[in-house]
């Protein structure tokens, strides 16, 4: 029979219990529960109603750890897929400082990254009130985050700088003091079997950690260290692409120059048709200098090439002073307020004989300069071919003029000898003959005056003009 005071026997107090768990209430209404049992009940049936409510509060206990367990694996699982999608590093990075801050209800998270030089250094920092903790850089073993590397296992502290367990350093102190770091937890930042870095959270009170907190961050770490490896390869892949397709694209800009320079002196074009390839190639302006630094083709600047070789040459002397042997005909590099600039000797049977001049926009790497040599060969065999083909028509012009002076060789060698030299016989229009100690270079600077050409014969000067008009004052020369 019910008892007469209306109270439930013992048993039946476990049915508000289960009630209230299978509602997730919380711990207030449990705590609520039990006093109304206990105010409810006989005295001696507290015992049995106290028993209950722990049982009940043991289990809500259990029910509220998993269920933050399983909020926590979303978390951890959100932010895992989050940071996959992530391809740069110092994105990985940022988003891994702000989730255990936020994940773990800090006042400050930062990562750590081991160096080249088995250093660590502070790479992020979120939640810093100033910019001491960034960039700052610790030994292997000093401070809570070299304790870290150097064991490979997680750390922490309850107030760093009065903790005498660990080795400190002013830097770090002073760092740490400046963003007022107290309570630090540290786990790291595993890769296979190599620590890469830490990462660390911090409060600004003193705080011990829990083997859950340390369980929670080094599973969060788990998650930073693989993205930031994938971040980092596929970072390092596009670099290596990019590399890749950039030499790819060199080459076949040298591949391409090379074929239209072997077009030019395959076809017997000049110098122009060489520096309008290499302008295109290069997207530099050309100028071509000789061996004097007289300007055969000017299209990289309006200066005098003596005030262009005082600004370009590493020793502020003329090009021709500048290659004066095989150890000093390298391409030459500068950078001036006008652009970028290279200055590459034409060489010719092992003898300087030129240089060219190319100003440009962009910096001339490697790739450029091997293309600016390439031409700089090519206007040295074009040089070449023209000055053997000049030497040619002067020796048979020569020899014409000769036999026209000699007065023995009859007209039909006359005739064949200024065929083969291009000569029109009837296009002479004066011939000047000198003599003297300079007879020979005043009938070539007569020559040159009137466009004609010279030769010496017998101790003689002399000089033919096509065209009309006179050749020169004679009065000059001392005409015999």
């Amino acid at each position: 029979m019910p008892d007469p005071a209306g109270t439930a026997p013992p048993h039946a107090t476990a049915s508000p219990w289960l009630k209230l768990l299978a509602e997730g209430a919380p711990l207030a209404a449990l705590e609520e529960c039990r006093h109304r049992l206990v105010a409810a009940q006989e005295p001696e049936t507290h015992p049995a109603v106290e028993a209950e409510a722990r049982r009940a509060l043991h289990v809500h206990a259990l029910l509220e750890a998993r269920t933050r367990q399983a909020a926590e694996t979303a978390v951890l699982n959100d932010l895992a897929r989050r940071l996959a999608a992530l391809h740069a590093p110092q994105d990985v990075l940022d988003e891994v400082a702000a989730q255990a801050r936020r994940l773990l209800g800090t006042d400050l998270s930062y990562i750590m990254l081991a160096q080249d030089d088995a250093a660590l250094r502070i790479e992020v920092v979120d939640g810093s009130i100033g910019s001491a903790l960034r960039g700052v850089e610790l030994a292997r073993g000093v401070g809570l985050g070299g304790l870290v590397v150097r064991t490979g296992q997680p750390h922490w502290c309850a107030d760093y700088l009065h903790d005498d367990h660990l080795t400190h350093a002013a830097t770090v102190d002073a760092a740490a003091a400046g963003e007022q770091l107290r309570g630090i937890l540290g786990v790291p930042l595993r890769v296979g079997e190599e620590t890469i870095g830490v990462l660390l959270v911090a409060q600004r009170v003193p705080r011990t950690w829990t083997d859950h907190q340390t369980t929670l961050l080094t599973a969060l770490a788990a998650h930073a260290a693989l993205a930031l490896h994938n971040a980092e390869l596929f970072d390092r892949h596009q670099r290596t692409t990019a590399e890749l397709r950039r030499r790819a694209e060199a080459d076949r800009r040298a591949v391409a120059l090379h074929q239209r320079l072997t077009h030019i002196v395959l076809g017997g074009a000049g110098l122009h048709a060489v520096t309008d390839a290499l302008r295109d190639a290069l997207g530099a302006g050309i100028t071509v200098l000789d061996a004097h630094d007289t300007a055969l083709l000017t299209g990289a600047t309006e200066r005098a090439p003596e005030a262009l070789a005082t600004a370009l040459a590493a020793d502020a002397g003329p090009p021709a002073s500048c290659f004066t042997g095989p150890a000093d005909r390298a391409t030459r590099l500068r950078d001036t307020p006008d652009g970028h600039w290279a200055l590459a000797p034409v060489v010719v049977a092992d003898e300087y004989a030129g240089c060219v001049v190319a100003r440009r926009h962009q910096p001339f790497d490697a790739n450029t300069v091997r293309s600016l040599e390439t031409g700089t060969t090519v206007i040295g065999l074009v040089l070449a071919s023209e000055r053997a083909a000049s030497e040619a028509e002067r020796r048979v012009r020569g020899e014409y003029l000769t036999a026209l002076l000699d007065g023995t060789t009859d007209d039909a060698v006359l005739l064949r000898r200024a065929r083969s030299g291009g000569i029109d016989p009837a296009a002479v229009r004066a011939v000047l003959v000198l003599d003297g100690p300079q007879a020979g270079p005043a009938a070539a600077r007569a020559a040159r005056h009137h466009q004609g050409w010279s030769v010496e014969y017998g101790g003689l000067g002399a000089a033919a003009q096509f065209g009309g008009g006179a050749l020169v004052a004679v009065e000059e020369f001392g005409v015999v």
